[in-house]
């Protein structure tokens, strides 16, 4: 759980830094998305 803190703490350090980003890189964005899609995958397992 503490891990998880952290790396939630990391993934939204990101997400403000990729929003200077995503209007810039496209395909940076779809990239971004992938790593969304394995923070949600984590909190399951975390909920679990």
């Amino acid at each position: 759980m503490t891990n998880y803190t952290g790396l939630m703490t990391n993934y939204t350090g990101l997400m403000t830094s990729d929003t200077g980003l995503m209007t810039s890189d496209t395909g940076l964005m779809t990239s971004d998305t992938g790593l969304m899609t394995s923070v949600s995958g984590l909190m399951t397992s975390v909920t679990a």
